[in-house]
């Protein structure tokens, strides 16, 4: 496990390396004026084509519940 992974980042962190990669920055600059492996800000943008920003979380901890994604607006 990489040192991005296990510290975790929030949604807005991971959006905007999405954003600043989907704007054409190279993922290897990125990475490492970020502190990360490019393999994960790929890995966050798939995630991001696939399932839009609310995608962009930390897999960490227990599965929320279906009430609680319906309450959140979530699918």
């Amino acid at each position: 496990m990489s040192l991005s992974e296990s510290v975790g980042h929030s949604r807005e962190f991971m959006l905007k390396a999405v954003e600043r990669l989907e704007a054409g920055e190279r993922a290897s600059a990125l990475a490492i004026e970020l502190n990360l492996n490019r393999t994960i800000i790929y890995h966050w943008r798939d995630r991001f084509r696939a399932n839009g920003a609310h995608a962009l979380t930390s897999k960490r901890g227990r599965p929320r519940t279906p009430e609680v994604l319906a309450a959140e607006g979530v699918r």
